[in-house]
């Protein structure tokens, strides 16, 4: 999604021409100034990156090898989210999610103890399809098509009387969902003032 941001607004977004990147500074002190002037106004919008240092999470290996291509990933992923959300209908790329650490250090014992059941059952039947086609454990790094299903179904419940999220809400998914219905409640009042 990040990859295509630039893309998508070069083409969708109503702006003269394309957009513009300047880079400032170096090392951790490195950022990007993304720019274009709006087709309606003649206004020229701006988006300015924090430095290098302080943007996180940093989930693609650009952020090491270069630099300034990731940079123009971000920047024009949050240029056109500021100044025109609606051509990404609120979709989020996998980078911009927090994963989970990583490593031994992060490493839990998960040995059970005498008294619980034997985890490969529970595991098990926690993996068998539900009804629905889904599985009682949420897959810990979502494909972008779970993604977009768990938002648009937080977009379908916004008309539900009292919907809860069926995801964690601290999970990718979760947070997905819960963005897909702040999207349908904004959009419904969008013009109410």
């Amino acid at each position: 999604m990040a990859k295509s941001s630039a893309a998508v607004c070069n083409t969708r977004a109503p702006i003269r021409g394309r957009l513009v990147y300047t880079y400032d500074g170096e090392g951790d002190a490195r950022r990007i100034r993304v720019s274009a002037i709006d087709a309606e106004s003649g206004q020229e919008l701006e988006y300015v990156s924090p430095p290098v240092g302080k943007i996180s999470p940093k989930n693609s290996p650009l952020w090491k090898t270069d630099v300034d291509q990731q940079l123009a990933y971000f920047g024009s992923t949050r240029f056109v989210r500021r100044h025109y959300p609606e051509v990404l209908l609120g979709v989020f790329s996998i980078d911009e999610f927090d994963t989970p650490p990583k490593g031994p250090a992060y490493a839990r014992d998960i040995t059970p103890s005498a008294a619980q059941p034997r985890s490969g059952d529970v595991a098990r039947a926690a993996l068998q399809p539900l009804d629905d086609g889904e599985s009682l454990i949420e897959d810990p790094t979502p494909d972008p098509d779970q993604m977009q299903r768990a938002y648009d179904a937080g977009m379908a419940s916004f008309s539900e009387i009292d919907p809860s999220c069926p995801h964690d809400p601290e999970s990718d998914l979760g947070r997905a969902w819960l963005a897909g219905r702040e999207a349908a409640e904004a959009k419904a009042n969008e013009g109410v003032a």
